[in-house]
């Protein structure tokens, strides 16, 4: 995990920080606001491409679905799944509200 989502996670409220490791998201978790309280929504393909785009300064165009268990959330603070060998470590990134994990070269 990134030095930058690192410290992000520690500001958040610990209802909002310590979630159990019992989901499979893909594209990561949105913080929202619900009738004034933060809430995590699973993150969209939409989302990532946003993301991953800025992040690599490419395109959205140029960012394709991830395949299945590759660098995963499997709760909206934490990564999970494996990231081919080319690839490198799987690792969390925050863009604007949106968390997610993705494969650090």
């Amino acid at each position: 995990m990134n030095t930058r989502l690192a410290d992000f996670i520690q500001t958040l409220p610990e209802e909002l920080r310590n979630i159990p490791e019992v989901f499979y998201a893909p594209y990561g978790f949105k913080l929202v606001k619900i009738q004034g309280v933060n809430r995590w929504c699973p993150g969209t393909f939409e989302d990532y491409q946003e993301a991953e785009a800025a992040r690599l300064g490419v395109d959205r165009s140029e960012i394709a679905p991830k395949g299945r268990n590759v660098c995963y959330n499997s709760s909206p603070t934490k990564c999970a799944g494996a990231c081919p060998t080319q690839y490198g470590e799987c690792g969390g990134e925050i863009h604007q509200n949106h968390l997610y994990c993705h494969c650090i070269i």
